[in-house]
Formats: structure tokens, C-alpha cells, sequence
């Protein structure tokens, strides 16, 4: 039980902190780096939300320089006089690591009453273990916590199983931008009105599923999502 807790999946919000690791997340991740860039989002103080997850007992005994370059991915092999060193300079200077792995993150700007996610970004290898509909999740919890009506996003025109995931949490295609992804077109989607209770009822039975689906990425944000993923999970 311990192992499965350690192996859960958090939303949080992003800090200064955590800038570098974002930045490293988009350029290794992300096919068109010079649009959106992570660090303008925060210079425009866009919400943006994290999933991670803590560093487990094994990862830890890494050491700290170690573990900062995992958050990177940074795995290369370092020379013996490389890690001497290291090991000096972490005892001169001190390291400090990222707080949690991050695996993946979403950028939310706020316009008028709708909330337009600027990216949605997740490391290759976390892909496929529903980090991206939590962020999803996540996103639509910060629109319900600020009173907004709706979320809106673009979606590249090939790219079918992110146009699943949207149109299953009640995103519809609203209109095309041409060549939004330099050689390829954007698909515009938007929900409706999230505050109505088709909608919302729709979103607790999607909720349900992802439980079942993902037990273990149940995450202990307390916002209005939150709670109902708590009282779904009884």
C-alpha cells in the first residue's frame, strides 16, 4: 500500500521554482518550441497546474545532484573527474533538487469568463497513464474555482487521441486556425457552459470512469473536482 501511495500522481500549482524543469520538460516534449514559451506564460501570470509525483525511498538515495538531473532526464554518463567534481561543489555550494518529479503540465489564461489553455505538455515516456486527462481534470477544477464559463484550446489537426480525450470531457470543435503549427492546421475546440448540469453530470460520470481506470493518480487537491473525486472514492 505504501509503494502504490508513493507511485500517485498530484496536482499542484507551478512556482518560480519550478521554471527550469518546465523549460526542460517543454524542449525535450514539445515539436514547436517557439510557440507558447513556458517562460512568457509566467511572466503573464497564467495559471499553471503540475502533475508529479514524490520521489520515492530508492530515488532519494540517488543524492541530490543526481536527482535534479533525473527531473531533467538528464542521464548521461559522467566522467570520473566530473563527479569528484560534483562532490566537491555540492559541499561548497548546496543543491537543491526539484521538490517532486514532474511529470507533466498545463498552462490556463484567463480571458473574459473563459479559460484558454495556452499547452498542455507531458514527458513521452509518462504518456498513456491518463496524466493528460488529469490535467484536463484539473483544468476544468480551476474554471469551476473561478467562476468561469468555459475552456477553450486548439488541438493539432492529426492528432486523433488528444481530440478523443477533448471531445470526452465535452469539448467541441468550434473553428479552424491555418497552419497554427507551422505546417499543420489547429483544430479550435471549446466546451459548453461547465456550470450547466448536463455538463456537469456528464463530467461526474467521466470522473467515475477515470477512478476506475486510474485508481492509483487520485490526487488530494481540495478544490470543487477534488471533492467529488473524494467522495467518489469513498
Amino acid at each position: 500500500m505504501k509503494q502504490m501511495n508513493r507511485n500517485k500522481y498530484y496536482l499542484r500549482y507551478a512556482d518560480d521554482n519550478d521554471l527550469n524543469i518546465l523549460e526542460s520538460i517543454q524542449e525535450k516534449n514539445v515539436v514547436n518550441l517557439d510557440f507558447p514559451n513556458i517562460h512568457d506564460e509566467f511572466s503573464k501570470n497564467s495559471t499553471i497546474l503540475i502533475v508529479s509525483k514524490k520521489w520515492s525511498i530508492t530515488e532519494k538515495k540517488l543524492g541530490l545532484r543526481n536527482l535534479r538531473d533525473v527531473s531533467f532526464q538528464n542521464n548521461k554518463k559522467k566522467l570520473f573527474p566530473q563527479k569528484i567534481l560534483h562532490k566537491i561543489l555540492d559541499i561548497v555550494i548546496k543543491v537543491n533538487p526539484p521538490i517532486d518529479f514532474i511529470i507533466g503540465f498545463v498552462v490556463l489564461r484567463k480571458i473574459f469568463s473563459d479559460f484558454h489553455i495556452m499547452m498542455l505538455v507531458v514527458r513521452e515516456d509518462e504518456r498513456k497513464k491518463g496524466v493528460g486527462e488529469l490535467l484536463i481534470i484539473g483544468a476544468i477544477d480551476e474554471a469551476l474555482g473561478k467562476d468561469l464559463n468555459t475552456i477553450t484550446l486548439e488541438v493539432g489537426d492529426s492528432n486523433f487521441r488528444a481530440q478523443k480525450l477533448y471531445k470526452n470531457y465535452g469539448f467541441i470543435k468550434t473553428g479552424l486556425r491555418k497552419k497554427y503549427y507551422k505546417n499543420e492546421d489547429a483544430l479550435i475546440f471549446s466546451t459548453p457552459n461547465i456550470k450547466m448540469k448536463s455538463y456537469r453530470d456528464k463530467l461526474t460520470l467521466n470522473l467515475k470512469k477515470y477512478l476506475l481506470t486510474h485508481s492509483n493518480n487520485y490526487n488530494k487537491r481540495s478544490n470543487r473536482i477534488s471533492k467529488v473525486l473524494k467522495v467518489l472514492k469513498g
